[in-house]
């Protein structure tokens, strides 16, 4: 279920070479355990990246892949149905900052001369309107991997995430195209920024509750320190007591 004419994804498949093979590489080489976990594709495009994901996670793993093009998505429902996917769970969805809606660029899919279709950007006028999401409004399990490639809407993506990278702590995957970024008020420099701030703040959340764990557990520690304290002077008050009464009963007699 391809495009011909479409000169990125659909050709390296048609020509039997990996699209982004370095994606992979790193993957493999890394170890990253992939196997029963739960992969997010933003930017789902015919489903290429989708497929592959799939079968790295296996059937005890999930795939959630995002592609805002109507057509596009049918195609990569197609895909995923001719591949007998089970695990992979396709949205028609923008993904963003926002739950509500986003208008979507419209390639022409009868084009006779060569085209990219995942090239479509996000745009004010001249598209097709869809459902738009944060994948914060959603809930995932063990996600270990996040690939972004949304022709320089990844900001918002991102910004529309916090809480599941937060949450996850996963590998990401995010394309860089200073144009393309430049187009919805980004940049490389700021994306790198926001990211890096992102990760800073994490790492003070992280550490913050670790003191306010290690807090808990002092305080847990303490209490149970003063009850055996407590029931040590019982104890003791208890037997003086008792001895006290043997005393004076020995005494009596």
């Amino acid at each position: 279920a391809l495009f011909p004419n479409d000169n990125a994804v659909t050709d390296s498949i048609i020509k039997g070479w990996q699209y982004e093979w370095y994606m992979f590489d790193f993957l493999i080489k890394n170890q990253i355990a992939t196997k029963d976990n739960t992969f997010i594709d933003v930017g789902g495009n015919n489903g290429n990246f989708a497929v592959d994901f799939a079968h790295l996670v296996g059937n005890g793993g999930v795939v959630h892949t995002f592609e805002p093009q109507r057509i596009i998505y049918y195609q990569l429902c197609t895909n995923i149905f001719l591949n007998g996917l089970t695990n992979v769970h396709c949205h028609n969805e923008a993904v963003g900052n926002t739950d509500g809606e986003l208008m979507i660029e419209t390639p022409n899919y009868l084009e006779k001369g060569d085209v990219n279709f995942g090239a479509a950007e996000i745009v004010n006028q001249n598209g097709e309107l869809v459902k738009s999401t944060r994948l914060d409004s959603r809930t995932f399990k063990d996600v270990v991997f996040i690939k972004i490639d949304v022709q320089g809407y990844e900001p918002f993506v991102i910004e529309g995430a916090i809480n599941t990278i937060q949450e996850h702590r996963p590998y990401m995957f995010v394309e860089f195209e200073d144009h393309l970024l430049q187009k919805q008020g980004s940049s490389e420099a700021k994306l790198q920024a926001q990211i890096q701030a992102d990760q800073v703040k994490a790492q003070a959340d992280i550490q913050l509750a670790r003191e306010k764990a290690a807090a808990e557990i002092q305080l847990a520690r303490d209490k149970a320190a003063a009850q055996l304290e407590l029931k040590t002077a019982e104890f003791q008050a208890e037997t003086r007591l008792k001895t006290a009464e043997m005393m004076a009963k020995g005494m009596g007699a």
